[in-house]
């Protein structure tokens, strides 16, 4: 029996190293670089969080500038159940389709995919989900 599962596993591994292209992760999941001076502008959509109780808003994303592999700007969120600012400047890296940004109200890490991203925003017992759109 545990020769049949060897010989089943060397097949299997080296079905994967000559066909890779059927057992790759899908292309949402897949982190690839972006045109990070597209990401300049305004991006506007919403925020929303199921626990500790339930509450939503707005989130506002304004890309000022960018430097290599950082992104500088200015969120504004409004909403139900706010706590701390509701502006704030952020400093981030972003890496492949990646853009993680750490300010006053936590941290944001939004995968970037064309006009769309979508992440979380944690903050010290608060997980928010934020989907945000460029706007035109």
């Amino acid at each position: 029996m545990t020769k049949r599962v060897v010989g089943t596993l060397g097949l299997l591994i080296g079905a994967l190293l000559v066909f890779p292209g059927p057992f790759r992760a899908p292309g949402w999941f897949q982190t690839a670089s972006v045109d990070r001076e597209s990401l300049k502008e305004e991006w506007q959509g919403e925020w929303s969080q199921a626990q500790p109780r339930p509450a939503k808003g707005t989130y506002f994303l304004r890309i000022h500038r960018v430097e290599s592999d950082k992104v500088y700007g200015q969120v504004q969120v409004a909403g139900e159940r706010m706590a701390g600012p509701g502006a704030f400047p952020f400093v981030g890296p972003v890496s492949g389709s990646i853009l993680v940004s750490t300010g006053p109200a936590g941290t944001t890490q939004l995968t970037i995919a064309g006009t769309q991203m979508q992440g979380a925003w944690e903050m010290p017992g608060v997980h928010r989900t934020v989907s945000v759109t460029k706007r035109p």
